[in-house]
């Protein structure tokens, strides 16, 4: 059984929702389909590793990171997809660890087409620092000085379709929308997770023998359209060893991708 290692390095720059605890945005969605959507595991005709890292305002103190391990793969004929995900997330005084266990259904809908329904039942801890915090008043009654935690499960649903050159992908995360109650402390609901629909899809294509082209895009909304957002980024590739390309996410930010294959099992992605 083949396995690939896919090791992507993310230094993002992005304007942080500090409403509620939402999902990570990455520019290279397109090399890491699962953290989007739950019905792309099993997706490659091998099993695949990938390691994420994302610093965003790199050098602050207490600056967004977050880590994530994945794992998937096909069986049953490449009918089940099958995948598992490690998150570490902090921002300032907030932590989140989660375990993110994926199955996906895939049917073969033409030569080299498929189609896929699959959904994720995750389980995340958040904590809550008070220690960390620093305040104008410190004597108010009201504010954390201890640590305070919570524990909830969510669900992501999905579908993805790959055909050739072409992937598509509709993913609804967050379907479940926990209120975080934080244990230990006086505040009871502090925020609510909102639900988030994603609808992206890239085609590559041949300009010469050794050179390819893929235009991608992903648009992101909440319910009720409460806000939107759209990525528009193309990438170049040469003779599948090296990528570079630029990605728009409106009213926020330009990225710059790197793109390496170091051999046939090892692949290193950078952002910025």
């Amino acid at each position: 059984m083949k396995i690939k290692l896919l090791t992507l390095l993310f230094l993002l720059t992005f304007c942080l929702h500090a409403s509620a605890q939402q999902t990570a945005r990455y520019s290279n969605y397109l090399f890491n389909p699962l953290a989007l959507n739950p019905a792309a595991a099993g997706s490659y005709d091998y099993i695949n590793v990938m390691g994420i890292y994302r610093n965003q305002w790199a050098g602050l103190e207490g600056s967004p990171t977050t880590s994530v391990i994945s794992v998937d793969g096909a069986a049953k004929g490449k009918t089940l997809g099958l995948g598992l995900q490690f998150i570490n997330e902090s921002i300032g005084a907030l932590r989140q660890r989660g375990l993110v266990p994926t199955a996906a259904y895939r049917l073969r809908v033409g030569d080299e087409s498929w189609l896929s329904g699959g959904f994720s039942v995750g389980i995340f801890n958040n904590k809550l620092i008070g220690s960390d915090l620093v305040f104008k008043d410190p004597n108010d009654v009201a504010l954390p000085t201890t640590t305070e935690g919570v524990t909830y499960i969510d669900v992501n649903s999905g579908v993805y379709f790959q055909s050739g050159k072409t992937t598509l992908g509709l993913s609804v995360v967050n379907l479940l929308k926990p209120s975080l109650r934080y244990t230990g402390g006086r505040r009871g609901d502090v925020s609510q997770v909102n639900r988030q629909y994603n609808l992206y899809g890239g085609y590559l294509i041949p300009l010469t023998e050794k050179f390819k082209l893929q235009p991608s895009v992903l648009f992101k909304t909440t319910e009720q359209l409460k806000t939107f957002q759209a990525d528009f980024g193309a990438m170049v590739f040469y003779k599948n060893l090296i990528g570079a390309g630029l990605s728009f996410r409106n009213k926020e930010s330009v990225n710059f991708i790197l793109d390496y294959w170091i051999n046939d099992d090892f692949r290193l992605g950078y952002a910025f």
